[in-house]
């Protein structure tokens, strides 16, 4: 991952507490894992720990999962989850030399591919330290299909900035340069960077979801709580109340149709892989 702030503690817990839209999809890669009992698990940019706990569930008194994620904040409310099988550090997915080779039965990574700089390397990491016949599986957006939220964010950047400001590549919000959640592969990029690092992929499948946001201030908190505060630094924050306008121009016009009685509805397409170490 980039060189960054993680924000606060504040921030970590409302990302956990907005986080139903990461821990859905979450909850399926798990399930597409078959995680049995007794094993040991790695989780790969565990965040808050939420998918973590739900996977303990399915792996018995003798097993254990092991979270790892650089940001602070994000640890410390995860170790705030007393079960001995969980334990939680800091630490990169393309660095884990903290464990020996052959540590773990299963990996994961939820909406954290995306975030890292050095693919090729984490994954390799991911590979040294599974087992013989060990799983890796991977939940991420992609760059063939852009979610709605994310088409919306960058409408809305776009409208704040104007037209006329002609904002560059690199300037504008939502493009493939562009750090972070936004720096997604393609489906096909995905499979050869697991062939690449010796896995072999045994289910590649984009599938559809729907996040339900109570209003604008909603998606806004999301938005904030998912970039660990950036979403109005550096030169966006001088756009930053225009950006709130402006979604809620588009959320009344061009997005009425995914407004109903229960809030916003915006579809997302997560990319769920399960790849085998030879």
């Amino acid at each position: 991952m980039s060189e960054m702030t993680f924000g606060s503690v504040e921030l970590a817990v409302a990302y956990d507490e907005l986080s139903d839209p990461q821990f859905t999809h979450g909850k399926e890669l798990i399930a597409l894992l078959g995680i049995g009992r007794g094993v040991r698990v790695l989780d790969i940019g565990c965040g808050t720990g939420r998918l973590a706990a739900f996977a303990v569930e399915h792996v018995g008194a003798q097993a254990r999962i092991v979270g790892v994620d650089p940001a602070l904040p994000r640890i410390e409310v995860a170790q705030e989850r007393r079960d001995p099988r969980l334990e939680f550090r800091i630490g990169q997915a393309q660095d884990l030399s903290g464990f020996p080779d052959a540590t773990f039965d299963v990996a994961y990574m939820n909406s954290v591919l995306n975030w890292i700089d050095d693919r090729p390397k984490a994954l390799g990491e991911a590979y040294r330290v599974l087992k013989s016949r060990g799983r890796l599986g991977i939940g991420t957006t992609v760059r063939d299909r852009p979610n709605q939220l994310r088409l919306l964010e960058r409408q809305a950047w776009e409208a704040a900035r104007g037209a006329g400001d002609n904002p560059t590549v690199e300037e504008s919000p939502g493009s493939s340069n562009e750090r972070g959640s936004r720096c997604a592969a393609t489906a096909a990029e995905i499979r050869a960077m697991l062939e690449d690092a010796r896995f072999v992929p045994r289910m590649l499948e984009v599938r559809t979801f729907v996040s339900v946001f109570r209003d604008v201030a909603q998606i806004i908190d999301f938005l904030q709580a998912t970039t660990y505060g950036e979403l109005a630094a550096g030169d966006r924050g001088a756009y930053y109340a225009g950006f709130r306008d402006a979604m809620e121009a588009l959320v009344a016009g061009e997005y009425a149709d995914r407004v109903s009685s229960d809030g916003i509805r915006l579809e997302r397409y997560i990319l769920l892989a399960i790849a085998d170490k030879r």
